[in-house]
């Protein structure tokens, strides 16, 4: 990430389309989706994206209000509901990070 943005001004984008221009949606989606088929992991979404950031984050006891500004929810309690649906249990702490049991 540093190298992303090294000699870029703080409000520069971080992450932009292969034309340098903004990183639209439809742009990310099709490159997320295209990684995940090269992965082995077809059928992966932005949006489960989210839940793999938000599932380590809470079983390893994040603060649920620094989860919910990581997510963009509006409340706490939603952040809570959506995190608690990913089992906790399902997620362990191995020497180079989280992985899914």
């Amino acid at each position: 990430m540093a190298a992303q943005v090294a000699g870029k001004p703080r409000d520069a984008s971080v992450f932009i389309a292969p034309n340098g221009g903004p990183l639209r949606s439809t742009n990310f989606r099709c490159r997320v989706l295209a990684a995940a088929v090269g992965a082995g992991r077809a059928g992966l979404t932005p949006h489960d994206l989210r839940h793999t950031a938000a599932s380590p984050a809470v079983a390893s006891r994040a603060n649920v209000k620094a989860v919910q500004r990581m997510l963009g929810h509006a409340s706490a309690s939603m952040s809570w509901t959506c995190t608690r649906a990913c089992s906790v249990t399902a997620w362990t702490r191995t020497p180079t990070g989280w992985t899914r049991r």
